[in-house]
């Protein structure tokens, strides 16, 4: 399982949380996750723990999940994203990887078109042009959480996406995406905190940290 599979399902996590595209349908599953999109728009900072499971077919027809565990910290729209060693630094138009292990750092140029990378576009893809319709509720210790159904409409990769969220605060909660390649990935949000008073200077990159790195960026980066 390759690394980037890691990368698409963490930015699918701050898709959810960046968005700022408004819905016009009326669908009650629909308008549910508009009040969360608006709710999240209100917060000043936010930091939460996240699980990510990728599910998929294995060679001898069993399913095999490769698991991992990450944090965030977003202020505003920019973010800092901790995951297999890698701090991953999203400001503006670019993404810039920190890999310890390696003592290298990579910068990339999110393209406006990029859907695997680009928070807002993530979710724009199923915020427009879909099915939706509320799915059970269950309760998670002493939240209520309300799962919604998404079918994209015109996707040739994904065949639907569960997405959860908590009935009283509209917090995320969890999403699910179904890969018409048979994969599943699955995102759990925890220990979810909004307007602690973080400072932008904890989430932007510096390169001043990393004196001894190998820097490698596009021109003029």
């Amino acid at each position: 399982m390759k690394m980037k599979r890691y990368k698409q399902g963490l930015f699918i996590v701050l898709a959810l949380c960046l968005s700022q595209k408004s819905l016009a349908q009326i669908n009650p599953a629909l308008i549910l996750i508009k009040e969360a999109q608006n709710k999240t728009l209100e917060y000043e900072d936010q930091s939460f723990l996240f699980s990510l499971i990728l599910d998929a077919p294995g060679r001898d027809g069993n399913r095999i999940q490769r698991k991992n565990k990450g944090s965030v910290i977003l202020v505003g729209d920019t973010g800092r994203l901790t995951l297999n060693g890698q701090t991953i630094f999203i400001e503006s138009n670019k993404l810039i990887t920190v890999s310890d292990e390696d003592e290298e750092i990579t910068v990339r140029i999110i393209d406006t078109n990029d859907n695997s990378y680009s928070p807002e576009k993530i979710l724009n893809r199923y915020t427009s042009g879909s099915d939706y319709r509320f799915l059970e509720k269950e309760q998670h210790e002493k939240m209520i959480i309300q799962y919604i159904e998404l079918v994209p409409e015109n996707q040739d990769d994904i065949i639907k996406v569960v997405l959860g969220i908590e009935l009283s605060s509209k917090k995320v909660h969890s999403y699910h995406e179904y890969g018409k390649n048979n994969v599943i990935t699955k995102v759990q949000l925890f220990d979810y905190k909004v307007d602690q008073g973080i400072n932008m200077e904890q989430v932007k990159f510096d390169l001043n940290n990393y004196p001894d790195y190998d820097y490698i960026a596009p021109n003029d980066m």
